[in-house]
C-alpha cells in the first residue's frame, strides 16, 4: 500500500503510528486513533488497518 501511495504522490508523508495493535482489536485501534488524530494537520488522510494477516477479508471505513 505504501508503494502505491508514493507512486501516486511521491512527496506524501507516511506515518506509522503503531504496529502494536492486537490482531482484530478494532477497539484498541480506535482508541489509539482517537488519541493521535487531533495532532495531525487538517485534511490529513488516515488509513487504519487492523488485520491479522495480509489478504484477509478487510473492510474500509472513512471519516
Amino acid at each position: 500500500m505504501k508503494g502505491v501511495i508514493l507512486n501516486i504522490v511521491p512527496d506524501a508523508q507516511i506515518v506509522d503510528i503503531t504496529h502494536n495493535i492486537e490482531p482484530q482489536n478494532i477497539t484498541q485501534a480506535a482508541l489509539i486513533l482517537n488519541a493521535t488524530y487531533p495532532w495531525f494537520p487538517r485534511k490529513t488522510v488516515h488509513v487504519v488497518v487492523v488485520d491479522p494477516g495480509v489478504g484477509s477479508g478487510s473492510t474500509s471505513r472513512t471519516k
